[in-house]
């Protein structure tokens, strides 16, 4: 073979065929050179491949492989193969291919020693070169992952103690039959496996084995934001490490299993970090078809080179009807800033509800790129957990004229009062003893004894906020956990200052365990505010003093807005008690009524009432009242609630709603305009336009 060969160049894929490149691997050993072959094919035909998942690494192309093509006598190179077309008129090419340094890595090792391998690498299949094509098939990328017979994990070398990891997740699939539904996960344990279940000590005298299962999950490949969706559509994966295998079924219960016991054995949680694991579990879970602001929050950890996949690689991901999916198509001619704006437009367009909004931050202060506030900057994500379970703005949508390009976003709704107070911040670094500590620091003095804006007492005001609304984490459906429960794990918690993790043998320790995890997970970066209307709340700890706290239309959550002359910036959402069910705008539930749990409906969760009889429903029973002539309907995919009201709005920019302006109202309906009329007589509705 000659040294002075030709460098490869990329041949043009055939649309009118919708062609993809697969590459055949040959055969060798470790020492021999790379050979691959690179050819056409069309996918209907259902070609047999694997697809690789791997870490990128630097992407400098800085080891040279030999592709060898197939091509007729004529020179054509790189043809498309279909069965029973090849002929005896092909000679073979070479040229040099330039690649990474971990792909040659892994080629080398998943090399067979005498079969060759048919894969598709993103690297390779597709002309990293051509902007036009990396947009087309990138587009394609969950197909092409779901298509293949099989998916690598490519995890990198053999190391000392890889093939103790592997074993031992081995060991623990083998001993745990697990059960998985709606979300729920159980395990029946036997063997070596249960025997650590029942004894604590046991974990301490095999140590070496969760070092080494720590040391495999912090490899690189865990970090990158791709394999979400790599591993996401795979019917069918394995895990590589060096020369040994795992199945990524075994690989997933047997972590499962980890973070399962992490949560509340202390040797475990010792030797885990639990925020990390819970990145882990985002990617192990089987959850095809998640909400856009959910995807973009539970992967904002992950490692990405070019900000612009912060969508691009998580757009298959999305709920199949999801009008989004369709709405984007990966460009890599666009700036960061064209495609951040641009699925922001499109969210709100598309779903007339502003739940982007929530990702927005002031935290942002080092970016360079030049966005309006109200569009998130996915290239540095928020740090804050995003608030779960919230209804602030009730049954309402978004609708106003917007357009791509627009730097100006109008909504409406309410003040619901101006911070006038910001206590101590919990830092986004801080540690478990230092939350209890601040927490302990923000109660109220009196507290009990003290009357809340919005009903009820300061105390279980204060209290409720630190758990966000008295959700328990106990399970992920919001199930409400009851207030002097609550009270309880705040006393021997924040009021103690208890740090040490609670074995899981009763439901009150598993409740203490839970919600002490809570305020690890959602209370750094944030502070408790009080506004001058009495509300209490927590908001990032980046807002001040005059900050606006905002009830708008369409807006799951209260956003913290600062005003700017006639204009404002938006910094993200916040907790506000006694307003994140949409008391703000539509007033208290009726007597008897509650809310009695969240459930999740296409992709969605939705807040399911309690009658005062037991009966429960997904109408909120403040839309009974609306006036005689109005009537609920919804839409026929995504159940967003529809409701008419009446008349025409005001034309300047506040209005005060009153019962007579919602009688003469009967014939809008609420989701074609911004200004729903079953509100509280008297409320304010206000403009804001956003900068």
């Amino acid at each position: 073979m000659s040294t002075s060969i030709l460098t490869y160049k990329h041949s043009i894929l055939r649309a009118e065929r919708n062609e993809i490149r697969l590459i055949r691997l040959h055969p060798g050993q470790s020492y021999h050179d790379i050979c691959i072959d690179i050819f056409h094919v069309d996918p209907s035909l259902n070609p047999s491949y694997e697809a690789l998942s791997y870490a990128w690494g630097d992407p400098t192309r800085s080891e040279k492989i030999t592709v060898r093509s197939r091509s007729p006598a004529s020179g054509r190179s790189n043809t498309t193969e279909y069965p029973g077309t090849f002929t005896a008129d092909l000679t073979h090419t070479f040229a040099a291919l330039y690649i990474s340094r971990n792909l040659a890595i892994a080629l080398r090792h998943l090399r067979l020693p005498k079969d060759v391998r048919t894969l598709w690498i993103d690297a390779i299949s597709i002309n990293q070169d051509d902007i036009e094509e990396r947009s087309e098939e990138v587009a394609k990328m969950g197909s092409l992952y779901s298509n293949a017979w099989r998916v690598i994990v490519w995890l990198g070398g053999s190391s000392q103690d890889s093939l103790l990891a592997l074993q031992t997740l081995r060991n623990i699939r083998q001993d745990t039959d697990f059960f998985e539904k709606d979300g729920l996960r159980s395990f029946l344990t036997r063997g070596e496996t249960g025997e650590l279940e029942r004894s604590p000590n046991g974990w301490r005298a095999e140590v070496l084995k969760w070092i080494a299962i720590r040391s495999l999950l912090n490899r690189p490949w865990f970090g990158r934001l791709w394999i979400f969706q790599e591993i996401g559509h795979a019917k069918k994966a394995v895990v590589v490490v060096g020369k040994d295998e795992l199945s990524w079924e075994a690989f997933r219960v047997a972590v499962f299993w980890i973070i399962y016991m992490t949560e509340g054995k202390a040797p475990l949680s010792d030797i885990f970090d639990a925020a990390y694991l819970r990145q882990i579990d985002s990617l192990l879970q089987e959850n095809p078809g998640r909400a856009l602001e959910r995807l973009l929050d539970s992967t904002k950890k992950a490692i990405c080179f070019d900000p612009r996949d912060r969508i691009y690689a998580i757009l298959s991901l999305l709920h199949p009807y999801d009008p989004i999916r369709k709405a984007i198509e990966p460009d890599y001619a666009k700036s960061v800033e064209q495609v951040y704006q641009e699925v922001t437009v499109r969210q709100i367009q598309l779903t007339s509800q502003l739940r982007l909004l929530a990702l927005c931050s002031f935290w942002n202060s080092e970016s360079t790129l030049q966005l309006p506030s109200w569009v998130p900057d996915l290239s540095i994500p928020n740090p804050l957990e995003q608030i779960l379970n919230s209804n602030a703005s009730g049954p309402s949508n978004h609708k106003s004229p917007l357009t791509l390009s627009e730097r100006y976003l109008t909504i409406r709704g309410t003040v619901a009062g101006v911070i006038s107070e910001i206590l101590t911040p919990i830092t986004l670094s801080a540690r478990l003893p230092e939350i209890l500590a601040v927490c302990y620091s923000w109660e109220p003095p009196n507290a009990a004894a003290t009357a809340y804006v919005t009903g009820g007492d300061l105390m279980t005001a204060f209290i409720t906020t630190l758990f966000f609304g008295a959700i328990s984490e106990l399970n992920d459906f919001g199930m409400p956990l009851e207030y002097d429960k609550l009270r309880g794990v705040y006393e021997n918690t924040v009021v103690r200052g208890v740090t040490d993790v609670i074995e899981d043998d009763g439901d009150d320790n598993v409740n203490e365990w839970y919600n002490t995890r809570h305020l690890q997970s959602y209370l750094p970066g944030r502070a408790l505010f009080r506004t001058k209307e009495g509300h209490i709340g927590l908001c990032p700890a980046a807002a001040r003093v005059g900050d606006s706290i905002v009830i708008a239309y369409g807006c799951a959550t209260p956003l913290v807005l600062r005003p700017a002359f006639d204009h404002y910036f938006v910094g993200g959402e916040c907790y506000v008690s006694g307003l994140m069910n949409g008391e703000a705008l539509f007033g208290p539930l009726p007597q008897g009524w509650t809310l009695q749990s969240w459930k999740a409906i296409n992709r969605e969760k939705r807040p399911i009432f309690k009658s005062p009889t037991g009966r429960t429903t997904l109408t909120d029973p403040r839309l009974q009242s609306l006036s005689k002539g109005s009537q609920i309907s919804f839409l026929p995919r995504g159940k967003k609630r529809r409701y008419s009201v009446a008349g025409q709005g005001r034309s300047d920019d506040d209005e005060i709603v009153t019962g007579t302006e919602e009688r003469n109202r009967e014939q809008q309906q609420m989701s074609g305009v911004n200004n729903p009329k079953n509100l509280l007589p008297g409320l304010m509705i206000k403009e804001f336009v956003l900068i």
